[in-house]
């Protein structure tokens, strides 16, 4: 008995510590298991782009047989399908990449019984159960099978008021309940409401599901190293820049890169680079499962072939294509291959103290940092790669400096009237002399010191340049004096009856400049570039953009004389006008004629037009002065035969109304003889003009 008891005891010790045992084994390897899936492949490289995607290349080991899991944002899965890059670099292969994939949650729903896609409302979910048997509770139970929703629509004073109401067919009839008045419905068929159930379930999962797992499997034999690479869409590393202005042209700056990590993963002491360029980059969604319509067809099956595009070819001629690769300089290699961020000093303890008082007016940026990146040319971009390792932790962001070294720049006042009618801005002509590109971002300007300003830049190619500009000049006052010129006639000529003239519009603006400062300066007036206008003074500008020129005056400090000069820019513009010879009038032939720049043979047959428009303006005169009469006489005719009828035919008055209509109408059968006479005159001498004027090719 007491044996039993005892091997009762030595049993469950025994289970339970082999319990225990496996159970440690278990959490053992699962530690391990979990150990080595995050290990294997530990980030090792972040590549940022400045159009605002990452590329991140995960390098580790693995033994035989393997899978690796990892995990991504659901909005991430299209990136990853479309980019990931997988390499096996002791000859074993990738099998395959797993992944659940992604069902369009509206397809689902539309295939239960009652769809819930859209959100629809209560009437829209009880139309649908048309036929099935619910228990309504209003005031009490009422069960019946659904008819369908009937939609009211009463018009009041206050608008329109829409209630809705559900039929029912019950034991008793049809029964019509206002939906305001229901408390609660039931559906009585159990495969609905099991239909529902999995439709709210799929609608909260799918609000939940924000992580997806990918799974890659390897097939292989023994350790083996393994890379995997994928883009995916990260905020847009910027820079920003300081400038310390020297004397001179020499000036000091300093880049740092601001990068952020938003991923759920630290950046733990991760290869950095920085790439400066702007990629084609697009969000394709690969995700979801694509349908295709099929097409139907006909019980009758006839042949139908649907329409069809085709397209162009695109194949270049036989010839070999144009473009030939570019050579760069020398001087471009060099700086391509050199280290452009290790230019920084330190100052070191010996240095006096006049020198540390003299730091602070020359604001040596160089003091205490180091650029921390080295640029290269990377293809058509340019990459900054960060000397040392960088930890970044997840969700946090880091500034880290590029550059730090001496640049070129000219000092100038740049006037634009848009910008400011009065003061030009100080300004810098920088040249980039870094050998790096530097990328668009903010400009913070110190002199002496003190801070002088803000400015921007867009991206710099090594050896350009590039206007800047960080505060208003206060010293120097410009003003736009613009002169109104007449047009001038530059040529007139004459061609198958039509007059065509060009004449000259002359715009003139002149710059007054007055430097009232201590210094010498360069100031850059910019004028729009217009549309058909062409340069005339001077001949050739100091630049041109795509909308301005830009021209440069050199003036003294503020005497009198060195402190005051005026440019002036003048520009013309060709304006041609064409006109129907025949329809042109005499007072336009004046001027012409009284034109300089005007051929004798084109004068001459000007005068010929004038003189036969001439005659035929009498002409044309003469007949409506006839025109005149006539009415006259009608009107008079017209009166005399009104007093006519009032008369006796035998008085005397009746007898010299007769004598005086006839002798109008003598007068009337003249003037309409004459009147065609020289309406065909006029017609004629108007057929010579027309011909005269088209024979004309002067």
């Amino acid at each position: 008995m007491l044996y039993n008891i005892f091997m009762k005891k030595m049993m469950h010790i025994l289970t339970f510590r082999v319990v225990l045992i496996f159970s440690l084994i278990l959490q053992a390897g699962f530690l391990t298991a979990e150990g080595e899936a995050e290990s294997a492949v530990p980030l090792k490289k972040v590549t940022l782009f400045s159009s605002g995607v990452g590329y991140f290349e995960r390098d580790g080991y693995i033994e035989g047989n393997s899978s690796m899991e990892l995990t991504f944002d659901v909005s991430q899965i299209n990136d990853i399908l479309k980019s990931m890059v997988v390499r096996d670099f002791n000859g074993g292969t990738i099998d395959r990449i797993d992944y659940s994939p992604q069902e369009p949650l509206n397809r689902a729903l539309k295939s239960f019984i009652i769809d819930l896609s859209g959100n629809p409302g209560l009437p829209a979910i009880l139309n649908q159960a048309r036929g099935e048997s619910v228990r309504v509770t209003t005031s009490g139970p009422i069960t019946g099978k659904v008819i369908g929703v009937e939609e009211l629509t009463e018009y009041t004073d206050n608008g329109e008021n829409t209630q809705y109401s559900l039929n029912l067919l019950t034991a008793d009839g049809i029964v019509s309940i206002d939906l305001k008045d229901i408390k609660d419905i039931l559906f009585l068929n159990p495969v609905l409401k099991e239909d529902l159930k999995k439709s709210l379930s799929l609608i909260a999962r799918e609000n939940r599901r924000n992580k997806k797992r990918v799974v890659l499997h390897f097939s292989g034999t023994g350790k083996r190293r393994i890379s995997i690479g994928y883009l995916t869409g990260v905020p847009v590393w910027k820079t920003s820049y300081r400038i310390v202005l020297g004397e001179g042209n020499k000036h000091f700056l300093q880049g740092w890169a601001i990068v952020e990590n938003t991923t759920d993963e630290d950046w733990e002491d991760v290869n950095l680079s920085l790439i400066s360029g702007q990629p084609i980059s697009f969000t394709m969604d690969l995700y979801k499962p694509v349908y295709i319509r099929r097409q139907r067809v006909k019980l009758d099956l006839q042949r139908q072939v649907e329409s069809q595009v085709y397209e162009d070819n695109l194949e270049y001629p036989s010839e070999e294509a144009p473009g030939a690769k570019s050579k760069k300089s020398a001087r471009q290699r060099a700086a391509a291959r050199k280290d452009t961020g290790a230019g920084s000093r330190i100052l070191s303890s010996s240095e006096s103290a006049a020198e540390y008082r003299d730091e602070g007016l020359r604001m040596n940026l160089s003091q205490g940092v180091r650029a921390s990146a080295r640029g290269r040319s990377a293809g058509e971009f340019f990459e900054y790669s960060v000397k040392m390792p960088v930890t970044i932790k997840r969700q946090q962001s880091a500034m880290i400096p590029i550059i730090n070294t001496d640049i070129r720049g000219g000092r100038v006042s740049i006037y634009n009237e848009k910008v400011d009618p009065v003061n030009p801005l100080n300004g810098i002509k920088l040249k980039n002399t870094t050998g790096m590109y530097l990328t668009a971002g903010p400009v913070t300007v110190f002199e002496k010191g003190i801070y002088a300003g803000d400015s921007r830049i867009k991206t710099l190619a090594p050896g350009a340049e590039r206007l800047i500009s960080y505060s208003i000049d206060l010293d120097t006052e410009v003003k736009a004096d613009r002169t109104s010129v007449p047009d001038t006639l530059v040529s007139v000529k004459i061609v198958h009856g039509t007059l065509i003239s060009k004449s000259r519009r002359i715009n003139e603006i002149t710059y007054i400049i007055k430097n009232s400062g201590r210094r010498k300066k360069n100031v850059l007036i910019e004028q729009p570039v217009r549309a058909g206008w062409k340069l005339v003074e001077p001949a050739k500008p100091y630049e041109k953009t795509r909308n301005y020129y830009r021209f440069m005056v050199s003036i003294g400090a503020g005497e009198k004389k060195a402190g005051f000069k005026k440019l002036k820019v003048t520009e013309e513009k060709i304006l041609s006008r064409s006109v129907i010879l025949s329809n042109i009038n005499n007072k336009l032939i004046e001027i012409y004629i009284k034109a300089g720049n005007i051929s004798a043979g084109v004068k001459e047959a000007l005068k010929e037009v004038s003189n036969r428009m001439n005659e035929l303006t009498l002409i044309y005169n003469e007949i409506n002065r006839l025109k005149e009469n006539y009415e006259q006489i009608r009107n008079d005719q017209t009166r005399i035969r009104k007093n006519m009828a009032r008369l006796s035919k035998n008085s005397g008055l009746y007898k010299r109304y007769v004598d005086k209509l006839t002798k109008q109408e003598d007068e009337v059968t003249a003037i309409l003889e004459k009147m065609d006479g020289l309406q065909v005159k006029w017609e004629k001498q108007r057929s010579g003009l027309n011909a005269y004027i088209s024979s004309l090719d002067l």
